[in-house]
């Protein structure tokens, strides 16, 4: 299997991602409405086709994220029967939102895990020059248009102005909500960094680049209006800065100065251009609601950690939960016992709450203890990397894996889970591009005939 199949594979999904939304919106509802929905799994489908075909080339870090994908997937059998008994359609739509998505990373860094540096940063930097500028031009053209615009309507054509803040008009862009939207935003920090960090010094109009690129993103993140959009980047940085920190110490103070300095002066210009993008995240954040800001955020930590011990009154914890995906987006259309459920307006908002209610004890066992694996075996790759700029970028992607695989809503929210699968391919992917390059130094100081002990010591396959 050609490693472009997987490039093309791995573009073609962040490009339906982005676009999904106002693909929706403007075909409206119906069963082409339904196809486009459903079209991020029978993609993701092909990937997992292809890579059966390409099994027996997985190598490294591919073969151990597959190996323990399969291992999750027979330990979800018990949680698969039991929705199975109650409704065969929910157990498979179910089963898929949480064992789909991995095959997204594997299928990243087969398609790019063996490009050499500078087309893996001509990808990425594509993806911060083409995306967020478009993301971000659509955003401020929702703002300037009225509420009852086809554009600032639901992909079901009903108004958006229940998900306004204080007054304010929270919006979209390209996706079918905020939330995803702001989904977008919080993984869109990695290539944001990367076209600060990897540009060439021979490039004089990097820093311009890298400056408009960051204003735009900037710009984004505020419209939304969005505390899981702002303080998700802030999160994400302040992670990705701890990672940094941890193997650099001093030498890490180049990156996170430049980083911190570009990023408030896209805050201050961002603010002097385009002030009515500000306006629904100022409301918020001032107070004019009911909580304060910190309140607001506070409250969402502390529901995402410790908030879903005992389950909710209506429902109390039991061993093996009411059923994968009842809370998921869609599954009232498919099940009648999800839209029973969902018929009261009952909802389990953080991802641990919602995985005690679908699957018990056991699945919040088991899911949450996957997730920590993920995380830590990609922060130890992660600091494995030994080329300062690629260090760099992958902290941040690192940053990314942290946040959102420990509060994420993975089991409920597939885009966020299509993000966090590809943060995870990208960061491998940066760490098979370094051992490349290290091996090719290794090989030239060998050849030299000095240092070769030490230039071919390496970390674990990648």
């Amino acid at each position: 299997m050609n490693p472009r199949t997987f490039q093309w594979l791995t573009i073609a999904m962040a490009v339906l991602l982005v676009f999904e939304g106002i693909v929706r919106k403007f075909v409206g509802g119906g069963n082409l409405g339904h196809a486009i929905f459903f079209a991020k799994d029978a993609l993701t489908l092909v990937m997992i086709a292809c890579l059966v075909i390409r099994a027996g080339e997985l190598i490294g870090a591919s073969r151990y994220l597959a190996k323990r994908w399969i291992i999750l997937c027979a330990l979800f059998i018990p949680v698969i029967v039991a929705t199975a008994i109650r409704d065969p359609i929910l157990a498979v739509f179910g089963a898929k939102q949480y064992l789909l998505y991995p095959a997204i990373a594997l299928t990243f860094l087969e398609g790019f895990g063996r490009l050499p540096f500078d087309e893996l940063r001509r990808w990425l930097l594509l993806f911060a020059w083409v995306l967020i500028p478009v993301t971000t031009a659509v955003a401020l053209t929702q703002l300037m248009l009225p509420p009852t615009h086809w554009l600032n309507l639901t992909t079901e054509g009903t108004s958006l102005e229940g998900f306004s803040a204080a007054g304010e008009l929270r919006i979209s862009s390209t996706f079918p909500f905020v939330a995803q939207y702001s989904m977008f935003l919080n993984f869109a920090v990695i290539p944001v960094v990367a076209l600060i960090w990897w540009k060439r010094r021979s490039e004089r109009v990097g820093t311009i680049v890298a400056t408009v690129a960051a204003v735009l993103f900037v710009i984004g993140t505020f419209a939304t209006g969005s505390r899981s959009a702002v303080w998700g980047v802030g999160s994400i940085l302040a992670a990705s800065a701890f990672v940094y920190i941890l193997r650099a110490r001093p030498r890490s103070l180049p990156f996170v100065i430049t980083t911190a300095v570009v990023g408030l002066l896209a805050l201050v210009v961002s603010r002097e251009i385009a002030p009515e993008a500000f306006a629904a995240y100022d409301a918020r954040a001032g107070g004019r609601e009911d909580r304060t800001h910190v309140q607001e955020v506070t409250q969402r930590v502390w529901n995402s950690t410790v908030g879903w011990v005992g389950g909710p009154r209506w429902a109390p914890a039991t061993v093996f939960g009411y059923g994968l995906g009842v809370m998921s987006n869609g599954s009232d259309q498919l099940s009648s016992y999800a839209r029973e459920w969902r018929s009261d307006g009952r909802w389990t908002e953080t991802d641990i709450a919602n995985t005690l209610f679908e699957g018990g004890y056991y699945l919040v066992l088991l899911w949450m203890a996957f997730r920590l694996l993920i995380v830590i075996t990609c922060l130890k790759y992660a600091l494995q990397i030994r080329h300062p700029r690629l260090f760099g970028v992958g902290c941040v992607a690192q940053g990314f894996i942290i946040v959102t695989g420990l509060l994420g809503t993975l089991g409920i929210q597939p885009p966020l889970a299509i993000w966090f699968w590809m943060a995870v391919g990208l960061l491998l992917t940066i760490v098979r591009v370094d051992r490349q390059i290290h091996g090719r130094r290794a090989e030239k100081a060998m050849q030299g005939g000095m240092g070769a002990r030490e230039a071919t010591a390496s970390a674990p396959s990648v």
